[in-house]
């Protein structure tokens, strides 16, 4: 996925689902300032949203797809991501909405995570629209709509990444350690404020390359994304999963003690430029969170080598 363009205006958001105009008898809710952008595609009905194919499918399953398009906004051209989802067996539902707030979309899930994220002050997207229509207790359209985060790329994307980008204009090690910086405040930010992910690896947090490279930026560098299965849980309740999961993403990378030991600095400590040592708090959580990651990727490699002998 390549950096959305700078230029590409963004709506302000606005509060969910309050703030949001409805359409086809509440099974849409739009942002006021794109609705005029969903009358001139013919998207006044949920099933046009989901039956539209001219839009640029990038990503996707039988059951869901990614998509990008442009909307024509008064404010001019609005770069956005459509999600679309289709739940219709028990099998489906049980996979994709078991983690899910009862009687909440996908869709809906991941409007109201966005806007529990604002108010914690964790950097996220830009709610456009949302979609939702149940045909049974286990059968469901429904979709979600943002803007793009212009100027942005993903972690995974950024340390994979040999050749210099024109946006980036750092060293290799020192641009990850910055990435890391920034991503280290905001994990500490979303569990300060008792918020579990659930799905917290690098490929959901996006950087914006330009302040990467801004030693004053670093505080609004970082933007967490796919959140539809974060959860409130109390704050002393270690987000073991959370830590493991960026663990084993750091694991993959050059380095890896090092861009470890600097996110553990940085989520101990979001809120100050030069943190101090990690607490043993910190420390031991992050230990756990690591032994199982590990265990969990040896359970793996022993399941593949019994399957491989079996067949």
């Amino acid at each position: 996925m390549t950096a959305s363009p700078r230029h590409s205006p963004t709506p302000s958001p606005v509060a969910w689902p309050d703030g949001f105009v409805s359409l086809d008898g509440g099974s849409l809710r739009v942002h006021p300032d794109c609705v005029d952008a969903f009358a001139t595609r013919g998207w006044d009905t949920l099933g046009a949203v989901m039956r539209d194919d001219t839009v640029e499918r990038f990503r996707g399953r039988a059951f869901r797809d990614n998509c990008r398009l442009t909307l024509a906004t008064a404010a001019g051209p609005v770069e956005a991501y459509l999600k679309r989802h289709r739940i219709d067996s028990a099998r489906l539902h049980r996979s994709e909405c078991r983690a899910l707030p009862a009687g909440q979309s996908p869709a809906e899930a991941e409007a109201s995570a966005v806007w529990r994220c604002r108010q914690a002050g964790v950097p996220s997207l830009t709610v456009l629209a949302v979609g939702t229509r149940s045909y049974g207790p286990r059968r469901s359209d429904s979709f979600f709509l943002s803007a793009a985060l212009a100027g942005c790329v993903p972690a995974s994307e950024l340390f994979a990444s040999q050749a210099e980008s024109d946006s980036v204009a750092v060293d290799r090690p020192g641009r990850q350690h910055a990435a890391m910086v920034a991503i280290g405040r905001l994990a500490g930010r979303l569990h300060r404020a008792g918020l579990v992910h659930h799905d917290l690896y690098l490929e959901h947090f996006f950087l914006d390359t330009a302040r990467l490279i801004a030693s004053d930026g670093l505080a609004n560098a970082a933007f967490l994304i796919d959140l539809q299965r974060i959860e409130r849980r109390p704050v002393w309740q270690p987000p073991l999963k959370d830590l493991g999961q960026i663990y084993g993403s750091c694991a993959a990378q050059p380095a890896a003690a090092t861009l470890w030991d600097v996110f553990l600095r940085h989520y101990d400590n979001p809120e100050v430029a030069e943190p101090g040592e990690p607490s043993a708090a910190t420390r031991l959580r992050a230990a756990a969170a690591a032994q199982r990651w590990n265990v969990r990727i040896a359970r793996r490699r022993l399941l593949q080598r019994w399957r491989r002998r079996a067949a």
